[in-house]
C-alpha cells in the first residue's frame, strides 16, 4: 500500500493528465456532430475489413465443400447432356453411346514416380468398377485398376503401362498416348506415320474407340516433333492441357453398353 501512495505522489500530474484528457476526447465526441460522424466512420471502417476478413476465412473453410458440390452438379449436367444431346454437345456421348459420370474427390495422389496412382474416395458401393476411366475437364486422368468397398486405385496416365487411344483434331488420324517417365507435364504419341502432316501446337484429343473414354476429351498440344527416322513414324511429343499435380476432383465414366460391346467383340474369337 505504501507503495502505491508513493507511486501516486510521483505520478499524480501525468495520471490527472490522462483521465483528464480522456474525458475533454469523450465529450468531444460525443457532443460534437462532426467528430461523431469521424468516429462512427472509424468503426464503421474497422467493422467492415473485420467482416471482410471473417468472410474470406468462411469461404476458405467451406472451399471445399463448394467444389464438392460444384463437382456434383457437374456430373448431373454431363449425365443430362449425354442422354439428350445433339449437335456439338454429343462429342461426349461416342456417337450414339452415351457415359454416365461420377464425381469422386482425390484423396493420394502421385506424378514424380515412374509409375504413378490415384486414390480416390469412391468404390464398389457407388457402383464403381475395374476398367472404367477417369477424366477431368480438359484431361484425362486414368483408368480404374482396383476397387474396395469405399475406395478405387486409378492407374494414371502417367504409368509406363498405360496407353489412351488418341486422335489429332485437324485430321482426325488416330495414335497412342503413353508416358516416357520424365516430365510430367508432356507425354509421348506414337504410330504417327511418316507422311501424316502435324505441326506444333496441334491438339489432341481423345478417340472415343473403345468404352473406356468418351471421344473429343481434349488432352494436350503438340510440344515438339522429332526428325523422321527410318522406322516410317514420327517422334511426337505433347504437353498436356492440365497439371495432374493439382487434381482435386475427377469424373468416373461408366460405359452403358459396355458389356455387349465386349460380348459382340469376344465372339470373333469363340
Amino acid at each position: 500500500m505504501y507503495n502505491l501512495i508513493r507511486f501516486f505522489k510521483i505520478y499524480h500530474s501525468f495520471i490527472y493528465f490522462i483521465i483528464f484528457f480522456s474525458i475533454s476526447i469523450f465529450l468531444l465526441f460525443t457532443n460534437n456532430s462532426y467528430h461523431r460522424y469521424l468516429n462512427n466512420k472509424a468503426f464503421n471502417e474497422l467493422r467492415g475489413v473485420s467482416l471482410s476478413k471473417f468472410n474470406s476465412l468462411s469461404q476458405y473453410v467451406s472451399l471445399k465443400e463448394k467444389n464438392k458440390l460444384l463437382s456434383e452438379e457437374n456430373v448431373r449436367i454431363k449425365n443430362l447432356l449425354s442422354k439428350f444431346g445433339s449437335g456439338d454437345l454429343r462429342k461426349i456421348t461416342n456417337e450414339d453411346n452415351f457415359y454416365l459420370f461420377k464425381s469422386a474427390r482425390v484423396i493420394n495422389n502421385s506424378v514424380f514416380k515412374r509409375n504413378n496412382f490415384l486414390t480416390l474416395d469412391k468404390g464398389s458401393k457407388d457402383s464403381i468398377k475395374v476398367g472404367q476411366g477417369v477424366i477431368i475437364n480438359d484431361g484425362i486422368v486414368g483408368i480404374v485398376k482396383s476397387v474396395s468397398k469405399n475406395y478405387s486405385l486409378v492407374i494414371s496416365i502417367l504409368h509406363k503401362k498405360t496407353n489412351v487411344s488418341i486422335k489429332f483434331k485437324k485430321n482426325n488420324y488416330v495414335g497412342s498416348l503413353s508416358w516416357d517417365g520424365f516430365n510430367y507435364m508432356q507425354g509421348e504419341v506414337k504410330d504417327v506415320m511418316n507422311h501424316i502432316e502435324i505441326s506444333i501446337g496441334d491438339t489432341i484429343v481423345t478417340s472415343g474407340y473403345g468404352t473406356i473414354f468418351p471421344r473429343d476429351i481434349n488432352v494436350g498440344v503438340v510440344s515438339k516433333i522429332k526428325n523422321r527416322d527410318n522406322s516410317g513414324y514420327q517422334k511426337i511429343k505433347i504437353r498436356f492441357l492440365k497439371d495432374l499435380n493439382t487434381v482435386d476432383y475427377v469424373y468416373i465414366v461408366e460405359a452403358k453398353n459396355k458389356l455387349e460391346i465386349n460380348k459382340i467383340e469376344r465372339s470373333l474369337y469363340d
